[in-house]
């Protein structure tokens, strides 16, 4: 019997408290092909990288010239978390991989419930892995996640319904007139009444978006993971990203679901994500601003 076929302690334990389909780590381990467990292991070091883009909203400012090129370094934490997504690539180092992440909540700890919701479900989530002998094989681990981000979309849900502004579409007509962002301000055709009230289309989506997270959470629950609701719900995080929320806090729901999924993130979809998440977070503007003065300097 190999190592991997050994189910550790902690495994067994999550699997009793949250595996609702009775699935084995056994049978897991047994189809676990060398490509899904690189893809899993990309997965987890995506998510990874999304918290060390939380940790310092500065980054983008290294690419720019002449103002911070040394901003990416104010924060040391985003340095040992990019450590930790390399070491997570490697069979022999993924689980150590998580233990140097969690070095990076050491500063945090004190004031755990004060850092932004993103971190908080970063950590909460990715930091069990290090209980586990073999996350990448372990389904009790993706059962954990699947039964926690269930769990989080209808808490997310039920604040949403609370509020009340996702059902009258007032929140998504403020973010279409009012928002800062780029991306946001192109759906401003859609509604030819400005800011005085939401029209049809604005309430529609705003509703859709509301039943939708609570559908999703439900799924979730009771473990029915069907891949074409996967892949609504990337296209749906993807949509909430470049319209509204920091997009690497979409990534970290992607990667972690990927996970819950067990179909991993290949290594093009990997570079996308890394890709597009920097690029939201240096902005549009500041993206055209600086590719315009490139073509200047070589004109």
């Amino acid at each position: 019997m190999t190592q991997n076929a050994v189910a550790s302690p902690a495994s067994s334990m999550l699997g009793s408290l949250f595996n609702l389909r009775g699935s084995s780590d056994a049978a897991d381990i047994a189809n676990m092909t060398e490509r899904k467990a690189l893809w899993l292991r990309i997965a987890m070091a995506v998510a990874m990288f999304s918290i060390s883009l939380e940790n310092n909203h500065d980054v983008g400012a290294i690419f720019n010239v002449g103002t911070r090129p040394l901003a990416l370094f104010e924060g040391q934490e985003t340095f040992v978390i990019l450590l930790a997504c390399c070491m997570c690539l490697h069979p022999k180092y993924t689980r150590m991989s998580i233990a140097v992440f969690a070095v990076t909540l050491i500063p945090y700890a004190p004031n755990f419930l004060g850092l932004a919701n993103h971190q908080i479900l970063g950590f909460w989530c990715i930091l069990p892995a290090l209980l586990i002998k073999d996350w990448v094989s372990s389904r009790s681990y993706a059962t954990y996640l699947r039964v926690t981000f269930g769990m989080v979309m209808l808490a997310a849900f039920a604040q949403k319904l609370v509020a009340g502004t996702y059902i009258d579409g007032s929140y998504l007509q403020f973010l279409v007139t009012n928002s800062t962002k780029t991306t946001s301000r192109w759906f401003e055709f859609v509604c030819s009444s400005g800011p005085a009230a939401p029209c049809l289309p604005i309430v529609v989506a705003s509703n859709f978006i509301l039943f939708w997270q609570a559908i999703v959470g439900v799924f979730l629950i009771i473990g029915w993971k069907n891949i074409g609701v996967l892949i609504i719900e990337i296209g749906f995080l993807i949509g909430a990203g470049v319209f509204a929320d920091e997009f690497n806090f979409q990534v970290l729901n992607i990667a972690l679901l990927a996970i819950v999924f067990r179909t991993g993130v290949p290594i093009i979809g990997a570079v996308i994500l890394v890709i597009v998440t920097i690029a939201d977070l240096w902005g549009l503007g500041a993206i055209g601003t600086q590719v315009a003065l490139i073509l200047r300097g070589a004109g």
